[in-house]
């Protein structure tokens, strides 16, 4: 009886672990583009690219520090702190101030040091992570984080956060933050890709992202159902011996 309730656990573990991935990446994935899409539209950024879900990524954060505090950004990947609900006014208020105090230390770095020495100060850009240019992978999980503080060192505010998303390949930033002006999309050729809606898409990407994540959701669907009916199969035939 104990090893049917263990495979019962391990049948369950598989679809809750699946559908909280899927969850994750369905909800951020979509505003972290939604937010890139603004931006262009906006700013005329001629080479922001859209971002891509990566399970290497999200599969990272099961390996970060519980003391987000001591978060720091690696050769693999930048990271962003954010919030279960996005809609949370609290850290909508807390992203523009930190946008806002970011820009601040931009102007006070011009007379000790560059911009890039900023950047390379500081673990995370909060708000500003989701506008870097060159990155086009992204993936999120949930993270618990108390108290994280304020770029601006005269602050000392500080916020909570639940989730984290790991942004590359982009790690080391230039003063332009790799941005090129123009009309939105009109440098992805430059690069490599090509103009999906304003933002970069590799040259082979399909031209519908629905499309994509509907047949990956199936897909991924797919390969699970054979062993979890298996794993039914077996229980249920346990259980009439």
């Amino acid at each position: 009886m104990k090893l049917l309730w263990i495979l019962l656990l391990i049948a369950y573990s598989i679809v809750v672990d699946s559908s909280s991935d899927e969850q994750m990446k369905e909800k951020y994935l979509s505003y972290l583009n939604n937010e890139r899409t603004k931006q262009v539209a906006t700013f005329k950024h001629g080479n922001i690219w859209k971002l891509e879900w990566s399970t290497e990524l999200a599969e990272k954060i099961k390996d970060l520090p519980k003391d987000c505090k001591t978060l720091n950004r690696t050769k693999d990947y930048r990271f962003f702190l954010m919030k279960n609900d996005l809609d949370d006014p609290s850290w909508l208020k807390w992203g523009k101030e930190e946008y806002d105090a970011l820009q601040r230390n931009l102007l006070r770095a011009r007379s000790s040091k560059t911009s890039e020495e900023l950047f390379a100060s500081l673990p995370t850009l909060h708000t500003a992570e989701m506008m870097i240019a060159g990155q086009k992978k992204v993936g999120c999980g949930a993270y618990s984080c108390s108290k994280y503080p304020s770029v601006d060192p005269l602050s000392n505010k500080t916020m909570d956060f639940e989730v984290i998303c790991l942004f590359g390949p982009v790690v080391e930033l230039e003063s332009s933050w790799g941005i090129k002006s123009g009309r939105t999309g009109s440098k992805c050729e430059e690069e490599g890709g090509r103009n999906e809606n304003g933002l970069c898409v590799s040259k082979d990407a399909p031209l519908s992202s629905n499309e994509v994540n509907t047949n990956s959701n199936r897909a991924h669907m797919i390969r699970e159902f054979p062993t979890l009916a298996l794993i039914v199969y077996w229980i249920f035939n346990s259980l009439k011996k």
